[in-house]
């Protein structure tokens, strides 16, 4: 039988973390979350948080096949996967990828992103900018800047003509 492919969408928050499984479609399959609690350790966390993905993820096993985690996080580093001396958390430099192999066969996509970019990159493929050639996503402060982006997303374009504005 051949499994519907999922992803997991992270959003690392100095208060919150939450979490879906994603479809190719880019509809959610469920969401789920839990306190960050900015004071514990990198390990810590992170043996928490993908002890909750495979927990959350056991209930949609049979039909569902998990191909990769995707995690915005502040100051995540497309490039190393990793985080490094997020503003809100005691952390440091974290190479996500320590904690990850611990958990997850080789088979297993792991991206990771500055939390902005990915906010951004989520609206525009699935959300209101979608269909914008230019669009600007605002945050206003950490724990508002997904609420923000989702329901008050602020679009500008330019034209050449009101350049001087």
């Amino acid at each position: 039988m051949n499994r519907i492919k999922v992803a997991v969408g992270v959003d690392i928050g100095g208060t919150n973390t939450v979490c879906g499984f994603i479809l190719e479609s880019g509809n959610c399959l469920a969401e789920f979350g839990f306190k960050t609690e900015s004071k514990i350790s990198p390990q810590v966390y992170f043996n928490r948080l993908f002890e909750k993905i495979g927990f959350e993820f056991e209930k949609y096993s049979n039909a569902h096949e998990l191909i990769g985690i995707g995690i915005g996080a502040p100051n995540g580093n497309f490039y190393s996967n990793t985080i490094e001396n997020p503003p809100n958390l005691n952390w440091g430099i974290v190479n996500v990828e320590d904690f990850f192999s611990d958990w997850f066969e080789p088979s297993v996509y792991l991206g990771i992103t500055n939390d902005a970019n990915a906010t951004a990159l989520g609206e525009m493929l699935f959300g209101a900018g979608k269909d914008l050639k230019n669009f600007t996503v605002c945050g206003v402060e950490s724990g508002q800047q997904r609420t923000w982006s989702a329901k008050v997303s602020v679009h500008v374009s330019f034209h050449p003509h009101y350049s001087r504005l």
